[in-house]
């Protein structure tokens, strides 16, 4: 992965069919760690709609 930081495409829930996005990126240079991105709304003041996907 070349960019530090992305946002992950939707991904089905098995259990309740909901989609659900993650911001993925690399804590360590071997490890990268993905957030849901309802849960980083609820902490930041940022709308999820303003957080755009890095391709």
């Amino acid at each position: 992965m070349s960019d530090s930081l992305s946002v992950l495409p939707a991904t089905e829930k098995a259990s309740s069919k909901a989609l659900e996005q993650f911001l993925r990126f690399r804590l360590m240079p071997d490890t990268t760690v993905l957030l849901p991105m309802q849960q980083m709304t609820e902490v930041l003041a940022i709308p999820n709609g303003k957080i755009m996907p890095i391709f």
